[in-house]
């Protein structure tokens, strides 16, 4: 199968494991056509994908950690993917864990409608006080993570001066729309849920 080329697009890959299982979120960015990534613009890369995560370290589990960030880049088929060096994060909630397959469902908007235009991103491996009595997710806790991701935003601006943005990378329409906004889902989710076609 041919790699798939996009316009603009790029990937920050992370991943790690939760209860010894293994666990993956891909972070869609758009670069900027005339931006060079080197190894050193992927360290700075993890680095601002570690912040983010390590951001709401104290409501992981420890049995949680997030152990590497691979950049991709997605504008040319030949293009290299960089492991960025980056320190593991390791949760530190001493409760007791949801299950390994439960997630709570951050959902990146864009100007746009439609699924093209949607991101989400599943963080496995809260603690059960992240719960209520009702068994819907803490108000605080879904402000903490969608907090999280505006300043990981905000570190983009700031590190890459615009050439590198968090964005949603489409591949059906083969491009990237900018992400304006993060919500957290009240719901806890399935992570097999984004095997579904419908």
């Amino acid at each position: 199968m041919p790699p798939i080329v996009i316009p603009e697009a790029g990937l920050a890959v992370a991943s790690g494991t939760v209860y010894g299982q293994p666990w993956v979120n891909v972070i869609g960015l758009r670069i900027d056509a005339g931006f060079a990534l080197d190894q050193n613009i992927a360290d700075s890369l993890g680095v601002d994908v570690r912040n983010l995560y390590n951001a709401n370290v104290g409501l992981q589990v420890n049995d949680w950690q997030l152990d590497a960030v691979v950049i991709q880049d997605l504008r040319s088929g030949t293009a290299p993917a960089w492991d960025a060096n980056i320190t593991p994060v390791i949760g530190t909630n001493i409760s007791d864990g949801m299950p390994p397959q439960v997630a709570m469902v951050v959902t990146h908007r864009t100007g746009l409608r439609g699924r093209s235009f949607r991101g989400r991103t599943y963080h496995a491996g809260l603690g059960e006080d992240s719960s209520t009595t009702s068994g819907q997710i803490l108000t605080l806790t879904r402000t903490n993570f969608a907090n999280a991701w505006t300043a990981f935003r905000t570190e983009l601006a700031t590190d890459f001066s615009g050439f590198i943005q968090h964005a949603v990378v489409s591949r059906a329409l083969s491009e990237t729309t900018l992400v304006t906004s993060s919500v957290a889902d009240a719901e806890w989710d399935h992570q097999n849920r984004r095997k579904r076609t419908s």
